[in-house]
């Protein structure tokens, strides 16, 4: 099994660098361009990744796509430093389900992920992605029923929004277990609604990784590089100091206070409704009153 993983994985990095141009434009037919795409634009205009952004959302698709392809072959012989796994909407979690099932390292996936969002091909990882968390990865590899709990538990655990790879990791050390294990672990808590045991469970790992000076990263977490700019503007800090201040709130277990800060950042940027259209409401709302307020019968007297 492990030489088939291996000989998928092949395949798919033969693929992209065989042909990578036919890969160019392969996310955007069915989503918005990808910040990557921003900054291949941006290296290759020599502009902001802000003023890449514009043009993108104001430029015509064909036109677009053409730049893009201009542009990626011009800096595919470059040292690229675009296009950062941590940089991408995907996960720590998702490079460890990849890792996985290829029968590779992190580190290997995490190098095909930032090629494959180079060249615009990324529906490949949430392809092989959908597959795996699927069940499909896990064909022909069981332990019975056994195996079976921990895949459950383990889905349980990826679906999770409160829960992220750092969660495990710290459990995982602070047991002297597979950061695999500790998720499997996470996973059964959430299936059995033990959330308040895992929370303890979790708190004692939180400490003893302050003990040792240990704290979550960024990128072990679920946010993206967008949301980190979002926070940064919304807290009037910079995009590294957000980072930095999410992986601490992430050591703490703050998934959901980042998930709320990101709310209100979002609801803030909301454009506020006019005077002239509240104006316009209350007079709509008066009509509609004075039409519906029956008149006075005349007297009879």
């Amino acid at each position: 099994m492990k030489k088939i993983r291996q000989r998928l994985f092949v395949a798919l990095t033969a693929l992209q660098l065989v042909g990578a141009p036919a890969f160019a434009f392969a996310d955007s037919g069915t989503a918005a361009y990808t910040y990557c795409d921003a900054q291949v634009l941006a290296k290759h205009w020599k502009k902001s990744v802000k003023e890449a952004k514009a043009k993108l959302a104001e430029t015509d698709r064909a036109a677009v796509e053409k730049a893009l392809n201009d542009a990626r072959g011009t800096i595919n012989n470059e040292k690229r430093e675009i296009c950062l796994f941590h940089e991408s909407r995907f996960s720590y979690d998702d490079a460890e389900a990849l890792a996985s099932a290829w029968g590779i390292g992190v580190s290997e996936v995490k190098a095909t992920i930032e090629s494959k969002l180079f060249w615009g091909s990324s529906s490949i990882i949430d392809d092989e992605l959908a597959r795996i968390r699927s069940g499909e990865g896990f064909e022909g590899e069981g332990e019975g029923a056994e195996n079976d709990v921990n895949e459950a538990a383990a889905n349980a655990f990826f679906e999770s929004k409160d829960y992220n790879y750092c969660d495990a990791r710290l459990l995982a050390a602070h047991w002297q277990i597979a950061t695999w294990d500790a998720k499997v672990t996470i996973g059964q808590k959430i299936i059995w609604d033990s959330t308040q045991g895992l929370e303890v469970m979790l708190g004692e790992a939180r400490e003893a990784a302050a003990s040792r000076q240990d704290k979550c990263e960024f990128y072990e977490g679920p946010f993206t590089f967008e949301d980190a700019q979002l926070l940064a503007k919304s807290w009037d800090i910079s995009v590294a100091e957000a980072k930095a201040t999410i992986g601490n709130k992430l050591t703490w277990g703050g998934n959901k206070a980042v998930r709320s800060a990101l709310d209100y950042a979002r609801e803030s940027t909301k454009p506020e409704k006019t005077k002239v259209d509240k104006t316009k409401k209350v007079e709509k709302a008066k009509k509609i009153e004075k039409k519906n307020t029956p008149k006075p019968k005349a007297s009879t007297f």
